[in-house]
């Protein structure tokens, strides 16, 4: 059977494109403007950053929001997306509309108490590329005695211990072992 007239279809890939995080799409359907997910981008400090607090399109135009379910890199962006002038329906199912409502509580907790953490160092961030975290050590003034590598990836952090051994040479640098416990 044919459709009384023709259908146009046209999607938009904001997020979730080359990464696994902030699935966002737009969906325009014969002139209604449909956003399936709203997820936010979870990588590096500044990245995040820029990604998360600007839309690439109207959030006002939008004519509904549809979730397929609760995961932050989802639905993570919805505040964000009503701030910028979203009013209209979110469509989901019973389910992932409560545990959005605990998922997105807890999100803003630690975005808040992560944003404290990184305005108490002085903006330094664990998610910073290699270079970022040599620069940061080389602008520190005055002798380092121990520096010990918490985060990252195995093979990331053993990188990163030898770099600092070089640059720090007076320094005791420690990689731990996953699942070593250390004592301070």
């Amino acid at each position: 059977m044919e459709a009384a007239y023709p259908c146009y279809v046209k999607i938009h890939y904001m997020g979730a494109t080359r990464t696994t995080t902030g699935s966002m799409y737009l969906v325009e359907v014969n002139g209604h403007r449909i956003l399936p997910e709203c997820g936010l981008y979870q990588g590096r400090r500044e990245e995040s950053i820029r990604r998360n607090r600007e839309f690439s399109f109207d959030p006002t135009t939008l004519d509904a929001v549809v979730l397929s379910h609760a995961h932050i890199d989802h639905a993570g962006n919805l505040p964000n997306l009503c701030r910028k002038g979203y009013q209209g329906n979110i469509y989901s199912t019973f389910a992932t509309r409560d545990l959005c409502a605990v998922m997105l509580e807890d999100s803003a907790r630690v975005q808040l108490a992560d944003s404290q953490h990184v305005s108490r160092i002085d903006a330094f961030s664990g998610h910073a590329g290699r270079s970022e975290l040599i620069g940061y050590v080389k602008s520190l003034s005055g002798s380092l005695r121990k520096i010990t590598v918490i985060h990252g990836e195995e093979c990331a952090s053993l990188a990163f211990g030898q770099a600092l051994q070089v640059l720090k040479p007076q320094a005791e640098v420690v990689v731990p072992q996953p699942g070593q416990i250390l004592e301070f």
